[in-house]
C-alpha cells in the first residue's frame, strides 16, 4: 500500500499529445490516470498474492507512451524498465522520459527477440485484441522471458464482456461479429471477430478455464484470476514460474501440509 501511495505522489502526470491512448480517451487526463493505477494496483495485487517483494525489471509489453510504465516507474525506482511497442516514437517517448529499455516490437509474436528476462511482464489490452493461436503463441513468449519467481500479468475480455458491456455500455464489435465471437466463446472458452478491415486484430473474449489450461500441466506455473480487476472492465490474469524457495514450500510440513 505505500509504494502504491508513493506512485500517485510521484508519477509524472505530463501526457504528450501524441498519446494514441489519451487520445482515445478524449484525453481526458483523469480518467487516464485512474487507469494507470488500476493497472499498478492489478500488477501489486498479483504479486502480493504471489509473494514477489522487490521486482528488479519490468516490461511493458505494448506499453504506447507508458500509461502503466510511469505507475511501476513511480512505484519501483529502482526496478529496470523496458518498453516494447510497435510505435517507434512511443518507445523512445518511454526511454527518454521514464528511463526504460527500448524495444521494437513484432506483428508476429513468434519473431520477438527481448534483451532480457524480467520479473514482472505486463501486458494491458493486447491479448484482448487477438485470436487464440496468437493469443497462446504471445503468452508463452512472455513466460519465457520470465526469470524465476517472476510473474506475467495480462489482461482480459472476460464474462462481464457479453453480460453486460456489450449488451448496455458500448460495442467492442458490431452486433453480427460479436455473436460470433460469443458463440465460440461459449463453446471453447475463447472467441474472436476481427475489427473491420483490419485482418488478424479485433476483440477476444476468453474465460479463466481457457487460461488455466493452458498452464494445468505444468509444475513450474502458478496461476490466479481476478475478474474486473483493472479500470473495473477488464479481468485479469496472473501466471507466476516460482523461485527455488517456492520449490521447497512443503519441506517444513515434512509428511503432512496440515
Amino acid at each position: 500500500m505505500a509504494r502504491y501511495a508513493e506512485a500517485s505522489r510521484h508519477v509524472v502526470r505530463e501526457v504528450p499529445d501524441s498519446d494514441h491512448v489519451f487520445l482515445q480517451e478524449g484525453k481526458n487526463l483523469e480518467l487516464y490516470h485512474f487507469n494507470g493505477l488500476s493497472g499498478l494496483r492489478a500488477i501489486i495485487l498479483a504479486m502480493t498474492l504471489l509473494d514477489v517483494e522487490q521486482p528488479k525489471s519490468f516490461l511493458d509489453f505494448g506499453c504506447a507512451y507508458g500509461r502503466i510504465l510511469r505507475y511501476f516507474k513511480a512505484a519501483f525506482p529502482d526496478a529496470a524498465l523496458t518498453a516494447c511497442d510497435l510505435r517507434e516514437d512511443a518507445i523512445r517517448y518511454c526511454a527518454e522520459t521514464f528511463g526504460a529499455l527500448p524495444v521494437v516490437s513484432t506483428p508476429n509474436f513468434a519473431d520477438l527477440a527481448l534483451p532480457r528476462k524480467h520479473d514482472v511482464i505486463w501486458l494491458g489490452s493486447v491479448v484482448t485484441h487477438f485470436d487464440a493461436m496468437n493469443s497462446t503463441v504471445l503468452i508463452d513468449k512472455m513466460i519465457e522471458n520470465l526469470n524465476d519467481g517472476g510473474l506475467l500479468v495480462f489482461s482480459l475480455h472476460g464474462r462481464v464482456y457479453p453480460m453486460e458491456v456489450q449488451p448496455k455500455r458500448w460495442k467492442i464489435l458490431e452486433d453480427a461479429a460479436f455473436a460470433v465471437a460469443k458463440a465460440e466463446y461459449e463453446r471453447t472458452g475463447f472467441g474472436y471477430h476481427d475489427y473491420p478491415g483490419r485482418p488478424g486484430v479485433g476483440a477476444s473474449l476468453t474465460s479463466p478455464a481457457w487460461i488455466f489450461e493452458h498452464v494445468r500441466e505444468r509444475q513450474d506455473m502458478t496461476f490466479a484470476y481476478f475478474e474486473r480487476a483493472w479500470t473495473g472492465w477488464h479481468d485479469v490474469a496472473v501466471i507466476g514460474k516460482p523461485g527455488t524457495n517456492a520449490r521447497g514450500l512443503f519441506d517444513r510440513y515434512r509428511d503432512r501440509p496440515h
